[in-house]
């Protein structure tokens, strides 16, 4: 038997996490202080969509797989 899993299209770009009406968090709202003045519509949806949680909550979503979760990646390659 051969199981097939449907995936979205990857969210690469601002546009694309606007248009996928995704929600998405950290434990921080430092992630998006530096666009929640923003004025342009793709900025104003995806601010409205982030939420800030603990890192129990988002270990749970990240299980889940229902939302996005911010993730940096530092100069030497590694994510935290």
């Amino acid at each position: 038997m051969l199981s097939c899993f449907r995936f979205e299209h990857p969210i690469d770009t601002v546009e694309d996490l606007a248009r996928s009406d995704m929600l998405w968090a950290a434990t921080t709202e430092a992630w998006a202080f530096s666009i929640q003045g923003a004025t342009e519509p793709n900025l104003i949806h995806i601010t409205h969509n982030f939420k800030v949680m603990t890192h129990e909550q988002l270990l749970a979503h990240a299980y889940a797989a229902d939302m996005a979760l911010a993730v940096e990646r530092l100069l030497g390659g590694k994510h935290i």
